[in-house]
Parts: C-alpha cells; sequence; structure tokens
C-alpha cells in the first residue's frame, strides 16, 4: 500500500450549485434594492421636488404590477 492510494480525489463543483449561489445573490441584491425605497424617500423626494405620496403611489404601483407579472 502506497502513499497514493489513500488520497482523497478533489470535490468537484457541479455547475448547477454555481447556477443556485449566483440566483441566491442576485436575488438578495434585486430584493435589498427593491425593498429599501422607503429609506430613500425622503431624500429623493426632497432632490426632484416630488411629494411623498406620489413617490410612493408609484412605487407601490410598481410592487403590483411586478408581483402580477410573476408566473
Amino acid at each position: 500500500m502506497g502513499f497514493g492510494q489513500y488520497m482523497i480525489s478533489p470535490v468537484r463543483l457541479h455547475h448547477s450549485w454555481v447556477v443556485v449561489v449566483s440566483s441566491m445573490i442576485i436575488l438578495a441584491i434585486h430584493s435589498l434594492t427593491f425593498f429599501s425605497f422607503g429609506i430613500f424617500l425622503k431624500p429623493i423626494t426632497t432632490q426632484f421636488g416630488w411629494e411623498r405620496g406620489a413617490f410612493s403611489f408609484a412605487i407601490s404601483i410598481t410592487m403590483l404590477v411586478g408581483g402580477s407579472l410573476q408566473w
């Protein structure tokens, strides 16, 4: 029995796991940017001179349409 018999073969990562991890990262980034509008509500409305109600209404419509278009 030589040393070569006890060597462990390297673990190969299947490409589907790369797709799963990439999808999770993209979904996390999307969720953080999409649902953080409340944090930026006041700075955006003051910078562009918009009313907070109009901006909130636009974000609400975006969420409703985006939710209804998902399969």
